[in-house]
């Protein structure tokens, strides 16, 4: 009888050899060559040249290409043609106070007020005197700012609380005159002279208005009498020496 093959025999596993542990401090370091650092300070600072290249010619913009054509160069604009000369201004011719008179805009038409005789004058109490102080200065603020009509009804209002007063006359004529009605202002201007007592203002007023009228020497005339009667005063002799120029001018 054949005799079986023998049994085989497992294999034996090899021990395995422990490898020693090496630690990072045991461990060999490599060293670094200097070639290998200048080789890369060398492309580090090509770089950077190259960098700083392009940034130059971008600056300097592109190349101008000489088979290019020429760029026109820009017309000459024709300098404007000098402007004539303004001509020399002259100076306005004077105007006399009766020419200012009469191109002034003229005022709303007043009612005529006729004067009439010289009344007596009335025995007037404290608050008559009150209210004829009051209708003064009503009218003074009235013609101040050009309501020549209730200035007028003021005055005539301050006239018949005192009738032989002064003032009250003069306020009439001036507004009269401011009115550009030289005939009613000169009846009221010579109320004004033929009841004062004192002064010279009506006959001034007399002469201001035949002055706006063109009445040259009857206004002289006028404020020569005023210059008679108060010597020392100015005013007649101001209004000569301007009346006197105006009528200088006109010849």
């Amino acid at each position: 009888m054949p005799q079986p093959p023998p049994a085989t025999l497992p294999a034996q596993p090899q021990p395995v050899m422990a490898q020693p542990v090496v630690s990072a401090d045991e461990a060999p370091r490599r060293k670094v060559s200097p070639v290998h650092v200048v080789i890369g300070l060398a492309i580090i600072l090509a770089g950077i040249a190259g960098f700083a290249l392009v940034f130059t010619f971008a600056a300097q913009g592109p190349a101008s290409d000489p088979g290019a054509a020429p760029t026109p160069a820009p017309l000459a604009t024709p300098a404007p043609a000098p402007l004539p000369a303004a001509p020399a201004a002259t100076a306005p011719a004077p105007v006399s106070r009766a020419q200012a008179n009469a191109q002034a805009p003229s005022a709303p038409r007043l009612p005529s007020v006729d004067p009439g005789p010289v009344p007596e004058e009335h025995a007037g109490a404290a608050a008559t005197v009150e209210r004829y102080r009051d209708s003064l200065a009503r009218g003074a603020r009235a013609r101040s700012r050009g309501d020549l009509e209730v200035a007028l009804s003021s005055y005539r209002f301050a006239a018949h609380l005192k009738p032989r007063s002064t003032d009250a006359a003069l306020g009439i004529a001036r507004t009269y005159l401011d009115a550009q009605q030289p005939a009613d202002a000169l009846r009221w201007a010579e109320r004004a002279r033929d009841v004062e007592t004192r002064g010279i203002e009506g006959r001034l007023m007399v002469g201001d208005v035949l002055l706006s009228m063109g009445r040259h020497d009857q206004a002289i005339a006028t404020w020569r009498e005023a210059q008679t009667l108060a010597p020392r005063e100015r005013a007649p002799e101001e209004r000569i020496r301007r009346a006197e120029e105006d009528l200088a001018e006109e010849d």
